[in-house]
């Protein structure tokens, strides 16, 4: 039989990379760029929807004349009289306290009592709100105790710490409203003065709460579900660069919650002072920490290894301080650290930058929506701090809350392009993997069906010389002899071809050959010859016999002779003492073959899964009849099988007649 050419792939060429290496392709930078520009464009749209613009007065007589109906005035601690060192109450103030007021600074002491006296129209409600981080603080209108944030002390023992967000409402009265605030400050090291106090009427007060509220929490939640999600692809995927920006978004969104209305305390209105100042001191440097192991790996970790030793060191001592020290102590260093983590962050996206233009790095496109983001982020971040220090109009349109989310969400479409980027790649390596192991599977078939085709001619030159050596010995040479020689050269030569076919299956393209007529008669006469020696070191007799009137096949001489042949040397190892017959006969449209034996028969348990590779009842190779049935199906053909144990077995295989115009043309490689 001639086998079909395993020839194995050759793998793609790849040619060196001529000239220098390109330069980053304006491309994916445009397209980043215009990505985040609307992406920034979007989000400041949703913040200007919730943010309520307000009016900042810093004297007291800036508040004479103003309409409170329409804006709302964000009256700094400077409008207040101070009396420093003094815990006094409305009824002190009734009367009549002996200090007078002193001059506010940035850091007017560590308790004391603010006083303002505000005109506003009689019998009105109007709303007062304010962030109490004063961290101990008592609030009267009109002599009304309407807020207590923990308890002022005049130390640190007698102060009961805590911080919120605060809303009061409060009917106006005649000859002015009084606004007392005690307050004490012993958590931070030096002390501080009393936050912005938000005063306007009651409907808009409430609007304007109403609207932080609602955006702290739509931040947050996009945070928590950004988070979330990415911690989900980190599960899927076990990449690194999933955890850590989730776990960036997870800080933000903690973040969001400690300090936007302090909505933190609707959840967990228990939640101690302690607590809460620790997980607000380390929210943005856990930020920055997670940022900058993210920046590591979108740059397949090619940041300096000094930037990330100085990254974890700095986690690890802001961590140590907020655990380990007085609040008085950290809260002077924390925001050193942050300026520095601030300067670290620089560095990475600089360093990722001239990745970028030195073209090290493959993701172009995810770095450009890295770099984009956090430029925006800087961006809006400067213009925060540049509109609230040169600006006297205020209103709570947070810009670098706005800028972090550029960030986040550009950076979530750069990890889910490279996501993406990956997945393609391991759909192609799995299927070029499926396509190696194809191949592999190609080879293992040729090998296994050239060593057994390998067999027969062996045996049959093995056979033949030793009978030929009988005669010599005996001196009986004949006739017989050189019908002898003559099949073992036949054999030889058949066998030279199977070899040259296996030298020749990987480097060079198939050879075909044309299927031609045959007569039934040439086919057993030659498997006869063949199959007889064989046979006869079992005991067994030969016979075969053509039907007369038997036309020509129209077949590949040599396969159709491995077939007979596969089939008597099956026939002759489940037969002893017995004979083998061979025989063909015509049918309608085709010669039908058969090998028949008078054996111990195939095992019903078998029965359907002869034709199948590696299936034997003999713990032989299980090949030969599925070769036969590759061989036979090839010429358009069809094989059958019927046996009973201890009846025998009867194979029959059909091929096409010679006349038939349809199969003149067919081809095989061998």
């Amino acid at each position: 039989m001639t086998p079909a050419t395993w020839r194995p792939s050759r793998p793609p060429e790849v040619s060196d990379p001529v000239g220098p290496t390109p330069r980053l392709n304006r491309r994916p930078a445009l397209s980043a760029a215009l990505c985040v520009c609307l992406l920034t464009g979007v989000i400041m749209l949703a913040q200007a929807q919730t943010a309520t613009a307000t009016r900042s007065v810093e004297r007291a007589d800036h508040l004479i004349g103003f309409d409170f109906d329409g804006r709302i005035a964000r009256i700094e601690a400077t409008c207040f009289d101070w009396y420093p060192s003094q815990l006094y109450t409305p009824d002190d103030f009734a009367r009549g306290v002996g200090a007078a007021p002193s001059p506010i600074t940035r850091r007017s002491g560590q308790y004391g009592t603010y006083r303002l006296v505000v005109d506003l129209t009689p019998g009105q409600v109007y709303g007062l709100t304010a962030y109490s981080a004063t961290y101990a603080q008592s609030l009267w209108v009109d002599g009304r105790l309407l807020s207590e944030v923990g308890r002022p002390g005049t130390d640190a023992a007698s102060s009961v710490p805590k911080t919120s967000y605060y809303t009061v409402y409060f009917t106006a009265q005649a000859g002015g409203s009084e606004i007392v605030v005690q307050r004490s400050e012993f958590v931070h090291a030096q002390g501080g003065q009393l936050y912005p106090q938000y005063l306007g009427s009651q409907q808009s007060i409430t609007t304007m709460v109403d609207k932080a509220r609602l955006r702290g929490g739509i931040i947050a939640g996009s945070m928590l579900a950004a988070g979330m999600f990415l911690l989900g692809f980190f599960v899927v995927s076990r990449r690194p660069r999933f955890l850590y920006f989730s776990l960036a978004c997870l800080s933000i969104m903690v973040r969001t919650l400690i300090t936007d209305q302090k909505l933190i305390m609707v959840l967990f209105p228990d939640l101690s002072w302690r607590m809460s100042h620790g997980i607000e001191a380390g929210a943005m440097v856990g930020f920055a920490f997670f940022v900058l192991l993210y920046l590591n790996q979108m740059t397949d970790r090619q940041l300096p290894r000094a930037l990330l030793a100085a990254n974890w060191a700095l986690a690890s001592l802001s961590l140590s301080l907020v655990l380990f020290l007085p609040s008085t102590v950290y809260t002077r260093l924390i925001p050193t650290l942050q300026i520095v983590y601030l300067g670290l962050l620089v560095l990475a996206f600089a360093w990722t930058l001239r990745l970028m233009t030195k073209a090290r790095a493959p993701r172009g496109v995810e770095q450009c929506l890295v770099l984009a983001g956090a430029g925006a982020l800087g961006v809006l971040a400067a213009a925060d701090v540049t509109r609230y220090r040169f600006t006297g109009r205020y209103d709570d349109l947070n810009l670098l809350q706005a800028g972090m989310m550029v960030f986040v969400f550009t950076n979530m479409l750069a990890l889910a392009l490279d996501f993406s980027r990956s997945e393609e790649a391991l759909t192609r390596t799995r299927r070029q993997a499926e396509e190696l192991e194809r191949q592999e599977q190609m080879r293992r078939v040729f090998l296994s069906d050239i060593s057994h085709e390998m067999r027969t001619p062996l045996t049959v030159m093995s056979n033949y010389a030793q009978y030929t050596r009988a005669q010599l010995e005996d001196g009986t040479v004949d006739q017989g002899t050189s019908e002898n020689l003559l099949t073992i050269s036949l054999e030889a030569n058949r066998l030279a071809l199977l070899a040259g076919q296996l030298l020749t299956s990987s480097a060079s393209p198939p050879r075909t050959a044309g299927l031609e007529p045959v007569a039934p008669e040439r086919l057993l006469a030659r498997a006869a010859a063949i199959c007889g020696p064989i046979l006869q070191t079992r005991g067994n007799r030969l016979d075969w016999a053509v039907a007369a009137g038997c036309p020509d096949v129209l077949a590949n001489e040599d396969m159709v002779i491995q077939v007979l042949t596969n089939l008597c040397v099956n026939a002759n190892r489940h037969t002893e003492g017995g004979s083998v017959r061979m025989g063909a006969r015509a049918r309608a449209d085709a010669v039908a073959f058969s090998v028949e034996d008078d054996g111990e028969g195939v095992r019903p348990d078998l029965l359907e899964r002869v034709f199948e590779r590696g299936v034997s009842g003999d713990q032989e190779t299980g090949l030969g009849l599925a070769i036969c049935r590759d061989v036979v199906e090839f010429h358009g053909g069809l094989i059958t099988l019927e046996s009973a144990p201890g009846q025998g077995t009867s194979v029959t295989f059909t091929l096409p007649l010679a006349d038939r115009g349809d199969q003149s043309g067919r081809q095989v490689e061998p």
